[in-house]
């Protein structure tokens, strides 16, 4: 897939810089469907790390609180719920 972004990659330029029509238009939209997935399958891996991270996080100022029973969703919605009536 790399290979493919790369030669997409050249192509644009070419198109950019100075050459017309380097492309048909049915290789752009497949040039978009390739891009599209490139992004889906690195949004996979990127996701569920973030989620895991965020998780961590929010556990370890769960257990740091001075405050029994802190939740970082009741903290959220509590401000949430007082920029919408201000």
């Amino acid at each position: 897939m790399v290979l493919v972004l790369d030669r997409m990659r050249k192509k644009r330029h070419r198109v950019v810089y100075g050459e017309i029509d380097v492309i048909s238009e049915g290789e752009a939209a497949q040039s978009l469907k390739w891009a599209q997935e490139f992004v889906n399958k690195i949004e996979k891996i990127i996701r569920p790390e973030e989620a895991a991270a965020a998780a961590e996080a929010i556990n370890r100022l769960r257990a740091s609180s001075k405050t029994p029973g802190w939740s970082g969703a009741k903290e959220i919605r509590k401000w949430r719920d007082a920029s919408k009536s201000s």
